[in-house]
This record gives C-alpha cells, structure tokens and sequence, in this order.
C-alpha cells in the first residue's frame, strides 16, 4: 500500500512512549537500581476488582480478575515497605518532577500549575496496590518531522514503573520489586502518523529527543513504545512492546490487515443473517465421539480425566481460516486467543479439521450431534469440564463481538510484525484519585529550573565536536541527536582518541544488528570494551562481536 492507499483507508497511528529517568524512585528514597543478588524473601498477593467511585467496574481488570492468578513478589535489598504496599508512598520526587519539565519544554508543551497523582487499575499483578500512580505534567505539544510537518503531544505524564516479571507459571505470575516505583515518563502522541514509516520516524525523532534531554535512564529495559492504531468502520487497538524501531512499520501493515480481514467477516455474517440471539447456544459434551480417535492429543487429555466439549457457531464456515485471496487466518485465531485468556492451550475448529488425528467420520458425528447446516461452523476444546466451559464461553463471546466487526482490544506485538490479543482496552473506569499523595505545586521557579538545564542547541554542539575532537560533521550530527556527544567527550577526557572512535563506530554497528539503539547499551558494559582496547587487550576488529555478545 502506498500513502494514498492509507488515506483512503482512514489510517491513524498514535504512540505511547514511557521511558524511565535518572534518580531514586519516586514515592520513596530507594535506589532505582535493578538487583540480581539473591533475595531475602517473598510476599504473595491475589488481587480482586472493585467498583470505582462512580460505581463502574473497569472490562480490562475485570478480564484480568477472571484468570485467578496469584502473583509472588521477590523482595530484594534495597526495597522498602512502600513497593510492598505496606506503607503509604512519599513524593514525589523533585528530580523526577524536574527532568520531567525538562522534557516537557523540549516536546514544546504546556505544563501544568499542580501534579494531581491518579490510580490507574492494573490487576495484572505488576503491581502490588493494584493500581499504578501517575500524573499529568504537560499538554498539547508538538514534534516536527522531517520536512517540517509536525504531530501533535496529546501528553505527559509522570509515573512510577511497574514489578518485572521473573517467571510465569501455571496459575502464578512472579515479580520482582526493584523496577516498581522508578520514575518515568509517559508521552502519548496524537493519533496524527498517516502511513507505517511515519509511524516509525515519529518513534525515532522522540527517542531523539528523550536521549538529548540528559535526564533519561540508558540501558536496555528502560523504554517502552506501544502503538495505537485504527481505520475507518475499525477500532482502537494499543499493541504493546513494540520495541525495535524496525519492528513499528510491520506492525502497522499486520495490524491494518488484521482489521481489514475482521471486517470483511462481518460484512459476510450479515449477508448471511447472523444475529448475536444465534450465538447463545449451549456447549455441548463431545467425548463419546471420540472414544476411539487417532488424535494423541484427544486421547492424552481423555486418559488424565478430561473431555472433548464443543460449540456450534452459525454461519462461521470458512471465515475461521484464510479467507479467499487471503494467506492469513482470519477469525480462528481470535477465538482460540479468548478461549487461551481462560486457562486452556488452545482449539480445534472445523476449517481446519480433519487434521490433527482428528479424522472425517469424527468431524460428521460432530456437526450432526450439534445440528449443523452447512454454512455452520463448531469449535472444539480438549480440557477437563470446567475449565473446557469456561473457555467455549469465551469463544462465543468473542464470535458475538465479530457482528461488530472489530472490537477495542489491547494486543502484544511478536518478533514478526504481527500481534496477539492480550486483554479489553481499558475504560474510563480505569481511573481514580490518588488520596495518599498530596497536591504538588509546579512554580515559577521550579519551571525556571528546568528550563535552565535544558541542553545547548544542537548546532553548538555538533561545533564543539567537530573543531575540538576533529570528528567529520555527519558524525558528529549522528553523536549529537543520539545523545551520546556526553558520554563520548566524557570517554575521550580519559582514554585514547582511537579507542573511543573504534568503540562509538562498531559498536553502534553491533547494535545495530540485533535491534538495539547503542545509547541504550549498558555504560558498563562500554567501559569495560573501551578499557580493553585502549589496553591493547582485544583487537578494534573484536568489538563488534564482543558488544553483540554482551547482548545475547
């Protein structure tokens, strides 16, 4: 598709960039340092939903509650009883407040006179409140692109980072608490990117900028981009972690596809005359069926106790796989997604079948147990009884969603562009006062004070790298935009001029390679490279594998 494709399409591409800040954490005096060394010990949680103060219960959380999982914490030296819940928070903290301002000049944005922190409902256990703290700081800025057209900051925040996970498990999450409270900030764009690749030069020109700003966190972990993206007669999806540069345009592309495919298959249910009223039916019990199937999948599950449950969809024949002219699956996937949300591994429906083990005279019994004509489809789970109702339950749900098209989803994007659903977009029940957090006054002085520690034009810089360490004027652009003009006249007070350029030029390169932005590498991690070969002890020809090492 080329641009005018896009805009007839209706395509609009909004993102939201959070990226963490130098200092301690916000709500408390704590190191905002991760911490691998063993941990004293761990708390348990289960977390359940509560109305909010209008008497609304958020769809995201509540999706969430439903899983019933419980999340284990590891606590880590250096946490205090603030991360765990235990005691209210403090804050927040001025350095963040003031390298957030910093960041709302450079985005030419409006900052407000007050913070007034909210609650954010998270229940996916992230967080051990159960909610995330964040603030409004600026609004209705801009960035310019290239050529000059400017999209607009909708915009930012201040807010604590959630737990990281360790492990998943079967019914258990693990965290870790020593992410959780670290500053951020959050950037919301507006929904202005008009193709793919604008998509992608609105991401690098913010990442530009948060890098030239001096107050962010370097070192892989530290940001996060998710993506928003609608089309006409379509929905708000948020993809997130859609980390790599590279990776937002493929994004773009599946997901505008996805959405075409999503309503094409409403378009076709309509013509046939499916009404939600037809997609209440009951799940049905199947296991007698297949007493004696070939499929050692069936059998595996029916030997432990399970069984073989099914439902009837009317009028879903052959938009559960490709649609014609289309090599990507249409509806199959998104119900097996729901019914996985519920706890099981997946789903067998009948565009698919026979297959699997599951032969020809199994798939007849089926439709003829269930009724089925022929425009109809069914879909099958293989899963002890309750846990096998719960989830065709959620595969009707989701085929009544279908007669709408394209429902608001939030979805997770994999290393090939395309996505997977993850939860409902959250509602405007998201969101709470925070009472443990008193007002916090943004004056005149405290806004003079960033503005004061704003960087020095990006002209003046570049200069000074040319005429005082001899570098050609396109690398020293590269240097001054990436941020990294600071951390190479820091390197190049201390070591070899040769040394800093060989680690600078390969080392960007071996970054490169594997997705990662070289101002996001460890400084550690550099140090130790840049003393080696200033040593003589690893050859320039070395780094590049060295640094790509590192990274693995």
């Amino acid at each position: 598709m080329d641009e005018e494709d896009y805009r007839e399409l209706g395509l609009r591409v909004g993102l939201e960039i959070h990226r963490q800040l130098k200092g301690r954490k916000l709500f408390c005096s704590c190191p905002a340092e991760l911490n691998d060394e063993e941990h004293p010990f761990e708390i348990s949680r289960r977390l359940n939903l509560a109305e909010s103060e209008m008497g609304e219960v958020d769809r995201a959380a509540e999706e969430e509650v439903r899983r019933g999982k419980t999340f284990r914490y590891q606590v880590p030296k250096g946490v205090c009883l603030v991360e765990m819940d235990e005691e209210p928070p403090r804050g927040p903290n001025p350095e963040a407040v003031k390298g957030a301002l910093v960041i709302a000049h450079m985005l030419n944005m409006k900052v407000v006179d007050e913070l007034n922190y909210m609650r954010k409902i998270v229940v996916d256990g992230s967080n051990t409140t159960g909610f995330q703290r964040t603030a409004l700081l600026g609004v209705d800025g801009f960035v310019e692109l290239k050529g000059g057209r400017r999209v607009g900051i909708e915009s930012l925040c201040l807010e604590e980072d959630a737990a990281r996970i360790v492990e998943r498990g079967e019914g258990e999450v693990v965290y870790r608490l020593d992410r959780l409270g670290i500053p951020e900030v959050e950037i919301s764009t507006a929904p202005e990117a008009r193709n793919p690749e604008e998509a992608r030069e609105l991401a690098r020109r913010i990442g530009e900028i948060l890098r030239r700003s001096g107050v962010v966190r370097r070192g892989i972990g530290t940001i996060r981009q998710d993506v928003n993206i609608s089309i006409k007669g379509g929905a708000r999806c948020e993809i997130k972690l859609v980390q790599e540069l590279s990776l937002i345009p493929k994004v773009v592309r599946w997901e505008v596809g996805r959405q075409l495919r999503l309503l094409k298959a409403r378009d076709i249910l309509l013509e046939r005359g499916v009404r939600e009223e037809d997609l209440k039916g009951e799940v049905e019990e199947l296991t007698h069926i297949f007493r004696e199937t070939q499929s050692k999948i069936v059998r595996r599950v029916i030997k432990r106790g399970g069984g073989v449950f099914g439902v009837a969809l009317p009028g879903f024949s052959g938009l559960l796989g490709s649609l014609p002219g289309d090599d990507e699956r249409c509806l199959g996937p998104e119900l097996a997604a729901y019914a996985r949300a519920r706890g099981v591994g997946g789903i067998f429906h009948s565009d698919e079948l026979p297959s699997y083990g599951i032969g020809e005279e199994e798939v007849e019994r089926v439709r003829e147990a269930l009724s089925l004509g022929k425009l109809d489809a069914f879909v099958l789970v293989v899963e002890v009884e309750e846990k096998a109702r719960e989830a065709l339950k959620a595969v009707l749900q989701r085929a009544r969603m279908a007669l709408n098209g394209v429902p608001e989803e939030v979805r997770r994007a994999l290393p090939d562009g395309k996505t997977e659903y993850m939860r409902p977009l959250p509602g405007a029940a998201r969101m709470y006062p925070e009472t443990d957090i008193p007002p916090y006054r943004i004056d005149e002085d405290k806004v003079r004070s960033a503005r004061e520690a704003l960087p020095e034009p990006i002209d003046v810089a570049v200069k000074r790298l040319v005429e005082r360490y001899e570098l050609p004027q396109q690398e020293a652009e590269v240097l001054v935009r990436e941020g990294l003009d600071g951390l190479y006249q820091r390197y190049a007070s201390s070591h070899s001029r040769q040394a800093v350029n060989t680690l600078f030029l390969r080392g960007r390169a071996a970054a490169g390679e594997v997705g990662v932005s070289f101002s996001d590498l460890p400084e550690e991690v550099l140090e130790v490279v840049l003393k080696a070969v200033d040593e003589g002890r690893i050859a320039k020809e070395a780094v590049e594998e060295v640094i790509r090492r590192s990274l693995e």
